[in-house]
Parts: structure tokens; sequence; C-alpha cells
């Protein structure tokens, strides 16, 4: 009887898990015994990752990742949180050391969705800021802030890009990235329809918006809104949060929907216009600990493609970073 039950729970698994190109990877350990003596309300709990490879290291350190908390689902807790890991090889560390927290929590609104980016010298780390005092002041409600973090400290943040002009839009999962010798920043667009009948408002994620640095010059320029690119995804696909990367003289993008099904994959020449393979790099159905996924972020070294995403624990209270990984010739070909 135990072995019919074995078997037969087997096949429900096999069944229940979606075709998916990655198999679950193995935790990270995000230090939050240091960030809790710092404030004791940041718990256990990380979201947002975005992780960068620098080949030649900075300041001692190759991997860097930018994660936010969010403790019982509490936004006020979304400050961005900088770390460095010290891997001896390419692979990414298991340990991730904090260095600081970017911004602190506001007294009105939150921070959400950090970026990082390195210009050769310093260190750019990005966010997104929601319904703040700043935000307020101007017409958007969301603006993408940033600072630069020298090895020491991180510079005095300040307004890298303002939401359009038109309280209709959304953005959201701001990315900065070169795409030819051009620095921009992608985010996640979305029109904002109103029912006015039943008094509420609706998103639609559709496409990626496109905003250029004034001068290429990140010490003092903007990003200013250049286009809306729409994006080739399957039917039924969430757009929300993305990452971006190159790799082979391509642009990838990896994208999470708001449910936390499932974590995508999209190829694009010009790094503006992705199509969206519609086999899963990692879906919820059958994954373990727990079926959550959210934003993810993808960096490829050498060959190796490695995936980092949040996921519960088992014990459904806390939220950990993971990282699978892939040889990235063969997971295109697999997708």
């Amino acid at each position: 009887m135990n072995i019919i039950n074995r078997v037969l729970g087997k096949a429900r698994r096999i069944i229940l898990r979606p075709h998916v190109a990655m198999r679950p990877g193995r935790e990270l350990n995000v230090d939050s015994i240091e960030l809790n003596k710092i404030n004791n309300q940041y718990g256990d709990w990380f979201v947002h990752p975005c992780v960068r490879y620098i080949p030649e290291g900075f300041v001692g350190h190759k991997w860097w990742m930018v994660v936010t908390p969010y403790p019982n689902y509490n936004s006020k807790m979304e400050n961005p949180l900088l770390y460095y890991g010290d891997g001896n090889t390419d692979v990414p560390p298991t340990d991730w050391v904090l260095v600081g927290v970017v911004q602190d929590t506001h007294k009105e609104g939150y921070n959400a969705d950090g970026n990082i980016f390195f210009d050769g010298n310093k260190l750019w780390i990005f966010w997104k800021e929601s319904d703040t005092i700043n935000t307020r002041k101007e017409s958007g409600f969301k603006n993408m802030m940033g600072c630069c973090y020298d090895g020491k400290t991180f510079s005095k943040p300040r307004v890298f890009c303002h939401n359009p002009n038109d309280k209709s839009m959304y953005l959201a999962a701001p990315v900065v990235i070169k795409i030819g010798s051009k620095i921009q920043c992608l985010g996640v667009f979305s029109p904002i329809m109103n029912d006015i009948a039943k008094g509420k408002e609706y998103m639609f994620p559709r496409s990626i918006a496109v905003f250029s640095l004034s001068d290429n010059d990140l010490e003092r320029g903007e990003f200013v809104f250049d286009k809306v690119v729409e994006q080739k995804y399957f039917k039924g696909c969430d757009f929300w949060h993305i990452d971006a990367f190159s790799y082979n003289g391509r642009y990838y993008c990896v994208e999470t929907p708001i449910n936390g099904e499932y974590v995508i994959l999209g190829e694009s020449v010009d790094g503006y216009s992705y199509n969206f393979f519609r086999k899963p790099l990692l879906h919820a159905h059958g994954y373990r600990p727990t079926p959550y996924l959210y934003k993810a972020s993808g960096v490829v070294v050498g060959d190796k493609f490695y995936l980092f995403y949040p996921s519960k624990l088992k014990d459904g209270k806390r939220v950990h970073i993971f990282c699978s990984s892939m040889s990235m010739e063969r997971l295109l070909k697999k997708i």
C-alpha cells in the first residue's frame, strides 16, 4: 500500500506540475540579523531582487544585489537594501552581506522595485517611490528615485525618472540597462481605466515604456519619456514585474505576473520589443517549498544563466530569495 501511495503521489505531482524549463533552485542566505539590528520591523521576508555580476569586481566584490523587505505584506517596509556576495568563482554565493539601507521609510507612501546599474566606476541603485510627499508635488504619483554607492557611502537620493504627466499611466518595475551605447530605463506601462459607476480603477499591464537618459549622463541627467512599445506575449499573460539583461548580442527580459503563477523569458533584437516564450522558466504549481513566485532577476555569466526569485518557505511566514541555473544555450533550445 505504501508503494502504491508513493507511486500515485508522484503521478499526481507530475500531472499538476506544468512543463517548465528550469528546476527549482537553492535558497540564498540574505542576512537579516544585521538588518533587524537597524530596525526589527524588517523581519525575514525579502522580495524584488535585482542581482548584477561585475567581472572586474567593485570595491573587491563581484556579486551585488538589491532587495526590499516585505514583512507580512507591509509595504511601508519596502525599502531598498544593498547586499554583496563573495564567491571565489563565477557562481553566485550562498551568503549575502548587508551593506546598508539605501532609502528609509517615508512618513507617507512607500518604496519598491529596486534596480542596480554599474557604470564602470560607481554602483547606481534605483527604486520606485510611490504616493509619497515628494511624488504628490508632481502630476504623477510614482517616480523612479536613485543614488550611487562609491564603496563607502550612498549619495543623496534624487528623482531620475518622473512618471509621465498623465495619471492614466502607471509605471512599475523600472530597469536601467545599456542598449547599444545608450543608458535607458525600461518600465512596465499600464493604462488605467476608471469605472466611474463602480468607483474603481482597473490597471491593464500591456507594454514597456522606454525612457532615455539626457546626455547619457547619470551624474546630472534624467530619464525622459521616449515611447511605449507593445510586447509579444501569449494570451492570458498578466504582464507585471520585469528585469532585463543582454547576452550574445541580444536582449532578454524575465517577467512575473501579479498572481505570482510563473516566470517567463522574452527575447529581443533591439532591446525594446520582446517576444516572450510560452514555456515558463518556473511555475508555481507543483513548486517547492510553496506555490509562490514573485519579481525575478536574470544574470548570465559566461554561458550560465542564473535566475533569482523570491519564494515562501515551508512555514508560510517568510519569503527568501532562491537561485536556479542552467546553460543559456540549452535553455534557449528548451523553451
